[in-house]
This record gives structure tokens, C-alpha cells and sequence, in this order.
């Protein structure tokens, strides 16, 4: 089983939130300052955070640890947030599980072709024994927009990563594609992406609003990457917005 926090008043309106590669739930921290009437479920996906001893095996067996930690503390069902890493185990989840999540909000997730793999798969092998290293971490906080005073937190969080979780992690991702099957979920699911994002990501979006049968996407004006970092008051209204929309109070 995962490590997870809970936070918010228990009668609050339930949200899982999975995190990027290489850093934990405390990404959320900010955008939860947004959000007091939600009931937050901060997961750490294995091999980051308080799951450190839990080993990475894959996005689907990430995904299925997820549904076991909503099935039994959500019986009746909770909202995603998710980005970038977090996002494809969110997407897989949804395709383990297709109604288990009322409502979700999927940032930085690209369909599949991403171009020399080999070379990505080289990059990560390269990287991993540096990215959770105080150094690089701090340089990964600076991509993500986090405030400066809020580095010392970031490069603590970062640094209970794997090395073989950040590897195993990112070569999934490299190597994922869109499956068929996202087709049976029956989530309200919305894609979102920073306008500065990567062309993979921003040219997916289309692609997973079509293959959902409740899908659709938007992007952020000004926004890369890590924009919830940057913007966390915009995510979390994103994220009220969309659990509104669908028809859900707050």
C-alpha cells in the first residue's frame, strides 16, 4: 500500500492529488491554501515521498495502488487533480476503474510518438542519480516556478525520491501510449496544459478531448510545465470550476 495524507474537514468534497516525477505530494501545498473546503487526499506514488520504500513497477500498478487507496476511503467516489506524472497514473486508473472518479483535471500528459526514445531513455538513465540531489533539485524548482521561499521545502520533498523510481518513472512515461480502452471511461475528464508547454503535450490535447467520451481540454495563458506551482490559485479555481461543472457542490 502507498503512503497518503488526508487534509481538510471531513465533510468536504473529496480530491485525490498525484504529483510529478521527482517530488511528492507537497507540490500541492499551495494550491490547497486555495481550496479549505475540500477533503484533499495527497497520495505519494511509490518510490517518492513517505511510499519511498514502496518500489516503482510500472503506471499500472501505480494506478491499481491508487483505486485500492480511493475504494477504501472514498466508497463513494472523489474528484482528480493530477499533473504530469501523476497524470498518465491517474489516466490508468480511470481505464482499471472507469466510474470511480467523479470528475478529473489531468495537466502535462502527451498521447503517445514521442519522438527518439532512445535518446530520452539515455537522458533518463543519465539523470536519475543527479535529480533528486540538492543541487539539481533546486534547479527543477526553479522550472516549476516555485517562490523562493518555498525551495527549501521543494529540495526536501525532492530529495526522498529513488533514484530508481525518477528512472523507472520517466522511461514509463517516454515509453507510454494512449490506450484503446480510454475510450470505457465515464469521468468527466479535463486536459489541461500551460500554452509554454512541450508540442507533444499541447498537440495531445485534442487527441484525448476525442478518444473520452466526456473529454475536453484547455490551456493556460503563460503557463509551462509546472504551472500549478507557478499558479496555484488558477489550478484551484480550474479545479472548483470543474468539480462544479459537474453538477457536484464544493
Amino acid at each position: 500500500m502507498i503512503d497518503f495524507e488526508v487534509r481538510g474537514p471531513d465533510n468536504g468534497t473529496p480530491v485525490v492529488f498525484l504529483h510529478a516525477v521527482g517530488v511528492d505530494s507537497w507540490m500541492w501545498t499551495k494550491v490547497l491554501e486555495h481550496l479549505g473546503e475540500i477533503r484533499a487526499i495527497l497520495v505519494d506514488l511509490p518510490g517518492h515521498g513517505r511510499s519511498n520504500t514502496c518500489p516503482w513497477v510500472s503506471l499500472e500498478h501505480s494506478a491499481a495502488l491508487v483505486c485500492e487507496v480511493v475504494n477504501e476511503h472514498c466508497p463513494d467516489g472523489a474528484h482528480l487533480a493530477a499533473l504530469s506524472l501523476g497524470s498518465y497514473v491517474g489516466l490508468l486508473a480511470m481505464v482499471q476503474q472507469p466510474t470511480l472518479f467523479r470528475s478529473a483535471i489531468l495537466s502535462g500528459i502527451h498521447a503517445g510518438n514521442m519522438p527518439r526514445k532512445l535518446l530520452m531513455y539515455m537522458m533518463s538513465a543519465a539523470l536519475a542519480p543527479l535529480a533528486t540531489r540538492p543541487f539539481m533539485a533546486k534547479k527543477t524548482a526553479a522550472v516549476f516556478g516555485v517562490e523562493t521561499d518555498e525551495t527549501e521545502s521543494f529540495v526536501k520533498s525532492a530529495t526522498r525520491t529513488t533514484t530508481s523510481a525518477f528512472r523507472r518513472a520517466t522511461n514509463d512515461v517516454v515509453a507510454f501510449e494512449m490506450p484503446a480502452s480510454v475510450a470505457q471511461i465515464q469521468t468527466p475528464v479535463l486536459f489541461a496544459a500551460g500554452a509554454d508547454e512541450h508540442e507533444l503535450i499541447l498537440s495531445a490535447l485534442k487527441r484525448f478531448e476525442h478518444a473520452l467520451p466526456l473529454g475536453s481540454s484547455t490551456t493556460i495563458p503563460d503557463g509551462g510545465h509546472g504551472w500549478p506551482a507557478k499558479n496555484p490559485d488558477a489550478f484551484a479555481a480550474l479545479l472548483r470550476e470543474n468539480i462544479v461543472a459537474t453538477g457536484c457542490a464544493v
